[in-house]
């Protein structure tokens, strides 16, 4: 049972430790486009926003109320 606790919590500090390194890009991305003026997001062609990121594929907003 321990070594089942043990394999689970190795997991769980892997992906905490992958998530940190990706807010990480995410920022040193945003601080690039602000360096060079772009938007972080542009409305698509159904009105809707989009996040445009240096560090990753184009994703929709979630719609706010």
């Amino acid at each position: 049972m321990s070594e089942d606790k043990d394999l689970l919590q190795g997991r769980v500090h892997k992906l905490e430790g992958l998530l940190e390194a990706l807010e990480l890009e995410v920022e040193r991305a945003h601080a690039l486009m602000d360096q060079w003026d772009l938007p972080r997001e542009v409305t698509g062609e159904d009105g809707r926003p989009l996040e445009l990121s240096l560090a990753g594929r184009l994703e929709r907003l979630p719609e706010s109320d």
